[in-house]
């Protein structure tokens, strides 16, 4: 009996992930020592990296990628299809039918975006290059009489909360203080958030009932905005391609102890 065993060897390259995504004429030197005939006089920016994937987006990702078998054919399959593309970490898809020509799939896709709380705009403009990429993986894709799109900027709507908050007797009023601001940052921030998502009121309520030091609260404003011009922009409902942001946060602090 013969046996044949076949042996592959595997090179694996490692990078910096997001770290490596560095400014322009940041590159002035070779790692080991450099060539005597190559001259460093600029670098480029340095665009597209992106950290391995998590154990959470794995789980989502290889779930995806057996429902879509690698072809789109639903908006779920487009989004989840979308999303496996290195770089993406949220998308969705909607559908725009054309008399008489290709029927359009818009797909709504964004990196990691680290400033998410801080951002006060109505919109993230998504990376040329991060759409090429979409739109390369995308097509070959797709089925007929569809043509992918995908989107340059994402719609964004602020939230804005005013809540006073009684302090319980014996605790610091300006520790409970920080501790609320941080757990209405948690409900709001990039990870928590998705298209389409609303944040209830009863969820804050709960959130912050939940910490110590917290007598009660009383939510006084709870409204979602698309712009900062006058009052006629309020949301009453959140597109399903808009993502929700922190707003103006009014915090009234009442009892407890001052230091």
């Amino acid at each position: 009996m013969l046996l044949l065993v076949t042996v592959q060897m595997v090179n694996y390259t490692r990078s910096s992930g997001l770290n490596g995504n560095i400014g322009s004429n940041l590159i002035s030197s070779f790692v080991s020592s450099t060539p005597s005939y190559i001259t460093i006089t600029s670098s480029t920016s340095a665009t597209g990296g992106s950290n391995g994937e998590t154990a959470e987006t794995l789980k989502n990702n290889i779930v995806s990628y057996m429902r879509t078998q690698d072809r789109a054919v639903t908006l779920v399959d487009y989004a989840d299809i979308t999303k496996s593309v290195n770089g993406v970490y949220k998308a969705v898809a909607t559908y725009t039918p054309t008399a008489g020509a290709n029927a359009s799939v818009n797909l709504y896709a964004l990196p990691y975006t680290s400033d998410f709380l801080t951002m006060t705009g109505y919109s993230i403009a998504v990376p040329t290059t991060l759409r090429t990429s979409i739109l390369s993986f995308v097509t070959p894709r797709s089925m007929l009489g569809v043509t992918p799109v995908a989107v340059s900027s994402i719609p964004v709507v602020r939230l804005d909360i005013t809540i006073t908050v009684t302090v319980s007797d014996g605790f610091v009023r300006s520790w409970v203080e920080t501790n609320v601001k941080n757990a209405i940052d948690g409900l709001l921030d990039f990870d928590n958030t998705d298209f389409g998502k609303q944040l209830r009121k009863s969820e804050v309520y709960k959130t912050i009932m939940a910490l110590d030091g917290i007598d009660y609260i009383d939510i006084t404003g709870f409204e979602m905005r698309s712009s900062d011009a006058g009052s006629g922009n309020i949301v009453t409902t959140l597109d399903p391609a808009s993502l929700l942001r922190k707003g103006n946060i009014g915090l009234t602090m009442l009892s407890g102890m001052s230091v």
